[in-house]
This record gives structure tokens, sequence and C-alpha cells, in this order.
């Protein structure tokens, strides 16, 4: 069993910067993790996990991940008597994905659907490239 611990990650910057997750909540089944550094809690960068385990009805073990990374409109000093506005948020970036894991599957099963998964987002000239960083369509 995983231990409990901060997730430290890199941003994907000209000069990286690591971001470091500290558990937020924590449910039965749900985990979510909170990167605190810019303050404001509703803009906190979020990374959460679910999951659910196989049961008698179902032999399909599904653990859910989703990265959302918000950003706050900028404010001015704006008011007639000087006091800044609080921040709202303006959008959300982010990803949401499931993998599935019969109670059949072997460790190494995972292992190369995860290892496949991370390669694909991280070739730097491949498909998800050109789809996500250029916004370009496929043709």
């Amino acid at each position: 069993m995983g231990q409990i611990a901060d997730i430290v990650i890199n941003d994907g910057e000209s000069t990286p910067v690591a971001h470091t997750f500290k558990l937020g909540e924590l449910k039965p089944g749900f985990w979510k993790f909170e990167d605190r550094s810019g303050g404001i809690e509703f803009g906190y960068p979020l990374v959460c996990f679910w999951i659910s385990p196989t049961s008698k009805t179902s032999r399909l073990r599904k653990v859910r991940l989703k990265i959302m990374i918000p950003k706050l409109e900028v404010v001015n000093a704006s008011t007639y008597n000087g006091i800044t506005p609080a921040p709202t948020k303006a959008y959300d970036v982010g990803f949401d994905g499931t993998f599935f894991m019969p109670d059949r599957a072997t460790t190494q099963e995972i292992k190369n659907v995860r290892m496949i998964l991370a390669n694909f987002l991280g070739s730097g000239a491949g498909v998800a490239f050109s789809i996500l960083d250029s916004r370009e369509m496929l043709y």
C-alpha cells in the first residue's frame, strides 16, 4: 500500500519549477493534493485521485486522476477608495483520465499502459504535442 506523502512535480516552463502538492482532503477512495504556494485557496492547483476497488459485482478496479490548474483574473486597485478587489477564478486548465485494471490484469500489463501513456504525453514531437501544445487538428 502506498504511503501518503507530498507530491513534487515539475511544470513545463522553460526553467521548470517544482510544485509541491500537499494532502488537502482525504475521504474513503478519494485523495486531493493542493499546491498551496499561491496563497488563495480557490486558486490552488490540484491533483486528485479516486480509487474504486473491485467488488462482488465488478471485477474492474478504476483509478481516476484529475489535475486542475486554475487561472485567476488579474485584479487592479480600481475601486474609488483604492482597495484591491478580491480575485476571482477566470478558468481552469486540466486533465481528467481513468485507468481500467481488471482483476485478471498483471502488474506488467498495467505498467505497460502507464508507460505508453507517459511516453505518449512526453514525446515532444509526437501526436500529443500536436494536439495539446500547438492546438492543431490531426490530418
